[in-house]
């Protein structure tokens, strides 16, 4: 499974950002799936998956420990962002 992601600091704190559909920050349960499932491709760092919603405008959520850091993204340009793409050899259930 090819995905879009990346790799920063924010404040710091070193933050994996993963690219997901809508629908995936729209569910708790498949949020926390896709959370689980990238957190070891970015060393055990907080994961925050980003949709863009329906009027292009980003939006990003995670674990409730780490929604800080998702509120301090949104003030962030996603074009800024480090974007590349990662292999992962787990699918989702």
């Amino acid at each position: 499974m090819q995905f879009q992601g990346a790799a920063v600091k924010i404040q710091g704190v070193k933050v994996g950002i993963v690219a997901v559909k809508e629908w995936v920050l729209e569910n708790h349960d498949e949020g926390q799936r896709y959370v689980d499932l990238f957190t070891p491709v970015f060393k055990g760092n907080p994961v925050i998956l980003m949709a863009v919603n329906a009027e292009g405008k980003p939006r990003y959520g995670s674990l409730k420990r780490h929604q800080s850091i998702a509120r301090l993204l949104q003030n962030l340009d996603p074009n800024k962002i480090p974007w590349r793409k990662f292999v992962l050899t787990k699918q989702p259930h």
